[in-house]
């Protein structure tokens, strides 16, 4: 995410501010010599391998030099760097007339690993967003993002509480939080795509997720009320007789018209989520059904949070009035913190998230095997 927001608009915030000296000092510190010596050294030994293989000369590397060296290695250059993917991208675009905007993007933010901010992931989407909005001269232009993709090992009951520890999860709210923060309900749109599952780094489904972009597009854009696109909303979440009562403001039902609703866990004030069981309640208005839901679990006896498609590749079935392209977004209730989110320039960065990540990881491991135990 920091390669594609223009690099004038980090100045606009203290923690972009902070990221961006960040990357500047490591630009003004980079000894290029040192580098392209330890690259030479790296494909000496690769050259050596490979030829002990017996692999053809006309196959073997080329040797590095200063101007082939790895973006990646080179701070400022990095596709991970400040701006540096958005000035071959959009950038070059400024000026123009565009009409609309669909974006993807999440996976490199959502690694286990100090890579994973999603709080700063959250400020960078709206400044992304509004240098967009100023390059195209339109303060209105519509803006999709599709969630990022599920990936990986999908949850199931046998290994949802472990799954529901995914910094994919977070990623994915901070995706639509920071567009929320634009406060430009009328011209955004939050895109899940959790629920189209081929594990991959990129999606494979790239057409179904653009025909639910086109959809957006089509009725908020373009203005053809006939075609069918719609979002719900968590209104809110009310403790009630040990179980959480959810209220939407659409209807939110299977995909496949049943019964069952999947994806839910619920926690008690130590954080721990369950798997959680989860009905819809029973009402005699017509326009209010399908519109609230009773999470509850045996093990927790008094909840206070609740989540719902809070994993990498989720359990999660719920769509608006049960319609397939339109899923409801995961969620969560609590305002648990992923890790301390240590900035940039903390020297004993690593160490503390890693430390956060293995905590969180075991509570969620400690969860599934008390479920297990319980027989539940």
């Amino acid at each position: 995410m920091e390669s594609l927001v223009p690099r004038h608009k980090f100045k606009e915030h203290p923690q972009a501010a902070e990221y961006l000296a960040w990357v500047e000092k490591r630009q003004a510190e980079f000894d290029w010599d040192e580098a392209l010596q330890k690259a030479v050294e790296k494909w000496e030994k690769t050259l050596s391998s490979q030829r002990k293989k017996s692999v053809a000369e006309d196959k073997l590397p080329p040797k590095p030099t200063r101007e082939n060296l790895r973006s990646w290695n080179v701070p400022g250059r990095s596709p991970s760097d400040a701006a540096s993917c958005y000035n071959g991208m959009f950038g070059v675009f400024k000026g123009l007339n565009v009409k609309g905007v669909a974006f993807h993007q999440g996976f490199n933010n959502a690694m286990m690993n100090t890579s994973c901010k999603p709080k700063f992931y959250r400020i960078l989407m709206k400044l992304m967003v509004d240098g967009w909005r100023e390059d195209f001269n339109d303060p209105q232009l519509p803006v999709a993002i599709i969630g990022l993709c599920a990936g990986g090992k999908a949850q199931t009951r046998l290994n949802f509480e472990e799954l529901g520890f995914s910094t994919a999860a977070y990623i994915r709210e901070s995706q639509r939080l920071g567009l929320t923060d634009s406060k430009d309900t009328a011209n955004t749109a939050f895109i899940p795509s959790y629920d189209q599952k081929i594990p991959q780094l990129h999606t494979k489904k790239k057409k179904e997720l653009g025909l639910r972009s086109a959809r957006w597009a089509l009725k908020t854009v373009y203005g053809m009320e006939d075609i069918v696109w719609d979002t719900a909303n968590l209104l809110s979440a009310t403790p009630e007789n040990g179980k959480i009562l959810l209220t939407f403001d659409k209807p939110v039902l299977p995909d496949d018209f049943g019964s069952e609703l999947e994806g839910f866990s619920i926690a008690e004030e130590s954080g721990s989520h369950y798997l959680a069981h989860a009905v819809h309640v029973q009402v005699k208005a017509k326009n209010e059904r399908n519109k609230q839901i009773l999470v509850s679990s045996p093990l927790v006896k008094e909840p206070v949070s609740v989540r719902y498609a809070w994993a990498r590749s989720p359990m999660g079935n719920l769509k608006v009035n049960g319609i397939p392209w339109q899923p409801l977004h995961s969620f969560r209730t609590d305002d648990i913190d992923f890790t301390p989110e240590v900035t940039h320039q903390d020297p004993d960065g690593k160490n503390k998230n890693s430390e956060a990540i293995k905590a969180l990881k075991t509570q969620a491991a400690d969860a599934l095997k008390v479920r297990n135990e319980k027989g539940e």
